[in-house]
């Protein structure tokens, strides 16, 4: 993609700036290209984003997108070795004369099954807006 020029995902509109969201969010400035696009704050909490100034669309950043698709997936698998790990202590207490410590060990399982369904479902969001961004975004 280098070389092409970012457009709106809305409009197709190439009239872009690059706005910070969260903490300590100072950024700001227009897009001269991708490989002049600046980010003045490398702190994890702020997420940058495009705006268009023809329609007002918001939309995230393509390396950003990139960076919590790789977090997201990386969670997603240390959540499912916990399950499983916890699973495998857990489940043979069951049918032993001391049952009720099966719950230290699936107890965290059932935690570890959350995160990794939120972790799963933040993958496949993000994803899916990388895909959307990368085919319709670039002129």
């Amino acid at each position: 993609m280098e070389g092409k020029k970012m457009c709106c995902t809305r409009c197709k509109g190439t009239h872009l700036s690059i706005i910070a969201d969260g903490s300590d969010s100072t950024t700001g400035g227009s897009y001269l290209g991708r490989s002049n696009a600046f980010i003045a704050s490398t702190n994890s909490r702020v997420r940058h984003s495009w705006i268009c100034a023809d329609c007002g669309n918001r939309f995230r950043m393509p390396d950003e997108l990139l960076q919590e698709i790789k977090k997201n997936k990386t969670y997603t698998i240390l959540s499912l070795v916990t399950i499983v790990l916890f699973s495998i202590i857990g489940v043979p207490l069951l049918f032993t004369e001391v049952a009720a410590l099966s719950l230290l060990f699936l107890l965290p399982a059932a935690i570890a099954l959350a995160f990794f369904f939120y972790y799963k479902s933040s993958a496949t969001k993000a994803q899916t807006q990388y895909d959307e961004i990368t085919a319709n975004c670039w002129l």
